[in-house]
């Protein structure tokens, strides 16, 4: 009787392992073939703003947003985490198709350019655009830099589309007022090297315990 309960709690162990490896194997294979089907996202925005570069002990260290909608407000130059207003004036391709065209407030959220605080920094329908990098280098530095470009992501709460890659540029048209572009070609948000690794050998791992 203990030798066939014994049995029995092994067998148990043992299907139950296999199928906890079949659903993170699964997870980790579904992830990848998401992301070889996406629907990512094609098109440009372009919006004008209204902003101060934030200084710090006479240094430039960011950007700070005023509103242009529904009343003018300047910007000061001091960091807020309180949504500021651009007003789109172009914009193509998947955006256009989602309704956002010209006249379309943005909302915009400062940030340093080293992007120590957190995203997302421009919202507009059901897209969330972050930076995750800014280029020239020099404006990381804290230098006297008005126009910079810089690259990051999206994301769509709709879930229409998948995560895309998106390229933003910044063009002060004076010390008050600029326009940003944001540009996405389609390209999806890589997975990390870790998950396609990790999925590889949970694959090789159940492989192997199924010729045993």
């Amino acid at each position: 009787m203990f030798v066939i309960k014994s049995g029995l709690q092994k067998a148990t162990r043992s299907a139950g392992r296999k199928s906890l490896l079949s659903a993170v194997i699964g997870w980790a294979f579904t992830l990848m073939a998401g992301q070889a089907s996406a629907a990512t996202v094609t098109g440009t925005i372009e919006f004008q703003v209204a902003f101060q570069n934030v200084l710090e002990s006479s240094v430039i260290v960011g950007v700070d947003f005023g509103s242009l909608s529904p009343t003018f407000q300047p910007a000061d130059g001091v960091f807020d985490n309180d949504p500021s207003k651009g007003v789109v004036f172009l914009s193509s391709g998947d955006f256009a198709t989602a309704g956002i065209g010209p006249g379309s407030l943005i909302d915009l959220i400062d940030f340093r350019f080293d992007l120590s605080t957190p995203g997302p920094y421009a919202m507009v329908g059901t897209f969330d655009f972050f930076m995750t990098a800014i280029v020239p280098s020099g404006a990381t530095s804290g230098t006297a830099m008005n126009d910079f470009t810089g690259s990051g992501f999206l994301q769509d709460g709709s879930g229409t589309y998948d995560d895309t890659l998106v390229d933003w540029s910044f063009n002060a048209n004076t010390n008050t007022f600029a326009v940003v572009g944001l540009s996405s070609t389609g390209n999806p948000v890589p997975i990390p090297a870790g998950i396609w690794l990790f999925a590889s050998a949970m694959g090789g791992l159940l492989l192997a315990r199924r010729k045993s």
